[in-house]
């Protein structure tokens, strides 16, 4: 067992889209899936008023005071977020299947009771195997299947790795992503130290100069899915933090668009959310305290040639800590020395010092 494009635009002269294969990056944290997931949780938690041209904003007001108990059924709830490739022709330029492999993949578990969000990133070249079947990289089940079985495909061979029952699956739209961030009017950062990075096979361009600029839909999504920051980990979740605070910020600014907003939001989770479910989720998500976010990774280990092969005695471990496998499995007492205990610790600290500095 073992726990965590596409507007096409010019860029020097060429039209590029975001597609193909990305880079392998088998040793970071998947923070890209949970921005996304954050992105449209936050704003939708945003909006209690101004409803009209929209169908889904109409239900969604109608829900929003709903307790996610009574929602779900349950007192928590594991969800399997997916980030899918476009299977491509060679050259590129014919999309063959629109959600190909898993190019990122996130457990993410909500305690509605004790108000927590939890993700943790499942490395997409962890070595898997179904019941029967031959030996893969995790990534890989999503292309195996037809497109309608290819998301219980890519469930099943989460749940037999890692060991934890996955109650929905949520494939991100990354298309939806870039219209949902031009719906708002660009969103304003402030780079902090200088952005290059360039995947040929994946048509992802980043040239980010230090300074002030208003990011559209593909460079937001170029933003937070840059992985080569010098200061690791923690610069880039502050990043991605920052971007969610000024995501929010256009939002309120720009309420007159709040209809196209929110029908672009549902579309960035895809279908397999009802509006009476993006209700629950984000009255949840917005009376979650920062401090009661974590990410993390699933702890693994250097596999034969490009596996990667779970360390199944830290993963269950840290599934079980955090929550994932009920609480009938939790410590009964706090595990203060445990390794997921300290590196929330730390991660917390190292992000005070960030917003101090």
């Amino acid at each position: 067992m073992q726990p965590s494009e596409t507007l096409n635009k010019p860029k020097q002269g060429i039209k590029k889209k975001i597609s193909g294969k990305k880079s392998r990056l088998q040793k970071t944290i998947g923070t890209t899936l949970w921005v996304l997931f954050l992105v449209f949780a936050t704003f939708v938690g945003t909006i209690y008023g101004w409803i009209s041209k929209s169908k889904v904003a109409v239900e969604i007001i109608k829900n929003i005071n709903v307790p996610p108990k009574e929602t779900f059924g349950k007192d928590s709830l594991n969800l399997l977020i997916l980030g899918c490739d476009e299977n491509l022709a060679p050259g590129g330029k014919k999309v063959l299947k629109a959600a190909g492999r898993a190019d990122m993949i996130l457990l993410t578990h909500l305690d509605f009771d004790r108000k927590t969000i939890t993700g943790i990133s499942i490395p997409r070249d962890t070595k898997t195997q179904l019941p029967g079947g031959p030996v893969h990289k995790l990534n890989a089940y999503h292309n195996l299947a037809k497109p309608s079985e290819a998301d219980a495909l890519q469930q099943q061979a989460v749940e037999q790795l890692t060991g934890v029952k996955v109650d929905k699956t949520i494939v991100i739209d990354y298309l939806a992503f870039q219209q949902l961030v031009d719906a708002v009017g660009g969103v304003k950062v402030n780079i902090k130290t200088a952005m290059k990075y360039t995947d040929v096979a994946g048509g992802l361009y980043i040239d980010f100069k230090p300074g002030p600029k208003t990011l559209d839909g593909y460079d937001a999504m170029c933003y937070v899915r840059f992985r080569k920051d010098k200061g690791g980990d923690f610069v880039r979740t502050e990043r991605q933090r920052q971007f969610l605070i000024a995501f929010k910020s256009q939002i309120v600014k720009n309420w007159m668009n709040l209809p196209e907003i929110i029908e672009q939001g549902v579309k960035v989770l895809g279908s397999s959310v009802q509006a009476k479910e993006v209700a629950a989720l984000a009255t949840f998500a917005k009376s979650v305290p920062q401090t009661n976010i974590t990410m993390t990774r699933m702890p693994t280990k250097r596999g034969k040639g490009s596996f990667e092969e779970i360390d199944e005695s830290k993963a269950k471990k840290m599934f079980d800590n955090y929550g994932f496998n009920g609480r009938e499995h939790e410590p009964k007492e706090p595990d203060q020395d445990s390794e997921a205990t300290t590196k929330r610790a730390k991660e917390q600290q190292e992000l005070k010092k960030l917003e101090l500095g």
